[in-house]
């Protein structure tokens, strides 16, 4: 593995990685034909092969994107065979989700331990990982999307892992109202800051709260580190936790009405194919969504974003992009909303 992608525009980033293809399940033959069918249309749409340039290649072919491929894979089905079951009590579900979680968590710690280590090494080697952020935010920029291509974005889980990295790296100055200060908004006004991440023009433009000001912008602050995490950190949670949270609401409703639909037609949820499989994703989802310490970093960090927004100007605010505050609203309603449907 490489530790940076290949260069936007390079003749590799454009280059075509197709894996071989993956193996059916050992009892495919003992699986209702439906469902048989339902299998190989998804091992087929994740087959597709991506370029040097993306997601995939990030979480795949890069150290670290190795390294964040945390949390449990949603769609895997023998990750779902060690999950609780439709018939286990909420005792029981608790109790295996939340041993799920203690090991995330551990392996978070260890995780950051490298990324800390790596970004407190020297300029150099800081330069390096702060670019692989970028890359990282860059390459995932349809993973807001409500159907993003696999083949070009990274899993919802990965794409976690990088908020909950970048959340801890802005730990020192995340409670401290003193150093608001630090957070220059002139950041997403400078493209050799934000490298590409707050684009203005192009495809890839992120829309603003206020008419877009194309011009250049004096940007040149005594602390770039600190800004940089923010912004990379705020760009994060659109690509993270709020895409994946609107996924698993669908996941709850498409769950519900597919429960309802088959105790009217007197089937047992529990024994349909297609049910135990959405519920196998909505199971690997609790344990990457609702862990306590990711959850409060991040309205920890909503918070701070909101006092950020607070304080800024008129024309500054106009500057921001709109998806900071569309995201903060969006994030302090996911958790009580979802705990009161799961009541």
């Amino acid at each position: 593995p490489q530790f940076l992608l290949p260069a936007q525009a390079s003749p590799e980033a454009s280059q075509k990685i197709t894996p071989p293809p993956p193996a059916m399940p050992a009892n495919a033959a003992a699986q209702p034909q439906q469902f048989l069918q339902f299998m190989q249309t998804m091992l087929r749409n994740g087959n597709k092969g991506y370029l040097k340039r993306s997601g995939p290649a990030l979480e795949k072919d890069t150290v670290l994107g190795l390294v964040m491929r945390l949390g449990i894979p949603r769609e895997n089905t023998k990750v779902h065979a060690s999950l609780p079951g439709a018939m286990a009590t909420m005792d029981a579900v608790e109790t295996s989700l939340g041993s799920q979680r203690r090991q995330l968590v551990s392996y978070q710690h260890y995780a950051f331990n490298l990324v800390e280590a790596l970004v407190k090494s020297g300029a150099e080697s800081r330069a390096l990982v702060m670019q692989w952020f970028t890359d990282a935010l860059l390459v995932n920029i349809h993973s807001s999307a409500m159907q993003p291509d696999k083949s070009k974005v990274s899993q919802p889980s990965t794409m976690l892992a990088i908020q909950v990295m970048l959340l801890k790296l802005c730990g020192p100055f995340m409670d401290d109202e003193k150093k608001i200060s630090l957070l220059k908004p002139g950041f997403v006004s400078s493209p050799t800051d934000h490298g590409g991440v707050f684009a203005t023009e192009g495809d890839d433009a992120v829309p603003r709260l206020g008419e877009t000001n194309t011009g250049k912008v004096e940007y040149n602050p005594k602390n770039k580190f600190v800004p940089q995490l923010f912004f990379l950190a705020a760009r994060a949670l659109h690509l993270g936790i709020v895409p994946y949270s609107s996924s698993y609401y669908r996941i709850l409703n498409n769950l519900g009405h597919m429960e309802h639909n088959l105790r009217e037609q007197n089937n047992n949820p529990s024994q349909d194919s297609r049910f135990r499989f959405l519920l196998g994703i909505e199971r690997a989802d609790q344990v990457n969504l609702f862990e306590e310490e990711m959850v409060s970093s991040t309205l920890r960090f909503c918070n701070l974003m909101a006092a950020f927004i607070l304080q800024l100007t008129q024309e500054e605010v106009t500057t921001m992009p709109e998806h900071f505050i569309d995201d903060v609203c969006e994030i302090v309603k996911f958790f009580p909303k979802i705990r009161k449907a799961k009541m």
